[in-house]
């Protein structure tokens, strides 16, 4: 198994900017066998967090705008639906930040295809990630066997990937969050904790990935947040068919 995470504090702010893009295609001849896990272990868990509206600093969020004003829009409702939709045709535009370098991208995802399997439902990106539903959880498969895994259970999930020792865990799982001038409702958060797998564990370093039911990823942030910081990876554009 292969998640594709870099592993400095520099390259990380770069990391979070193309952790979108990690997946670029994929050979489905070695799908099935990528998928075994590490024993899990137990984790410290993250303490759940009252529901809050939290304001994240964005070059898209509107100059001066009343924060009451940037509440009342965006809404998406439906706490039942998932925090990570699989439809052919939805697509998400993202804008990256790296600060290090100093650059701004903006990258596009869409789901352009549906294959069925006896057991399992495969959806193609256009980006050439592979992505589908097991149990509790999303995984995502990138061309050179990285995996992402998005939990959506209470378990923690801990595997290896690319010599990196990976722990996801959801953390806050109903949060309203603003991003850019958008307000989300139903968020859940996920938070991955990673290390080279020749690494202790007091090498960890990590970062807060949160989806809006519904909608899917809306933003990524390194964690816990600098006082100042800000998303280096925001949702600026989604929606289940694109004109």
């Amino acid at each position: 198994m292969n998640p594709g995470s870099k592993k400095s504090t520099g390259p990380l702010v770069h990391l979070l900017g193309l952790v979108g893009v990690l997946c670029v295609g994929i050979a489905i001849a070695g799908l099935w066998g990528a998928f075994a896990p590490t024993a899990k272990a137990p984790l410290a868990r993250v303490a759940p967090r009252t529901p809050v509206v939290a304001a994240a600093a964005s070059q898209a969020q509107p100059a001066g705008e009343d924060r009451a004003h940037v509440a009342e829009t965006g809404v998406v409702r439906g706490a039942g639906a998932s925090p990570y939709p699989l439809e052919v045709g939805r697509y998400w535009v993202y804008v990256s930040e790296d600060a290090e370098r100093g650059t701004r991208t903006e990258v596009e995802r869409r789901i352009v295809r549906r294959e069925s399997r006896p057991d399992q439902e495969l959806f193609y990106f256009s980006d050439g990630t592979v992505a589908f539903r097991q149990d509790d959880k999303i995984f995502e498969m990138g061309p050179e066997g990285g995996v992402n895994v998005i939990p959506t259970g209470a378990d923690p999930y801990i595997y290896r990937s690319q010599g990196l020792h990976i722990e996801k865990q959801v953390g806050t799982t109903d949060t309203v969050m603003i991003f850019g001038g958008q307000r989300y409702a139903h968020c859940v958060q996920v938070i991955t904790r990673f290390r080279p797998i020749d690494q202790p564990d007091r090498d960890l370093r990590a970062y807060a990935s949160y989806y809006a039911r519904g909608i899917g990823l809306v933003a990524r942030e390194l964690w816990p947040p600098a006082a100042d910081g800000a998303p280096s990876h925001v949702l600026t554009d989604y929606g289940p068919q694109k004109l």
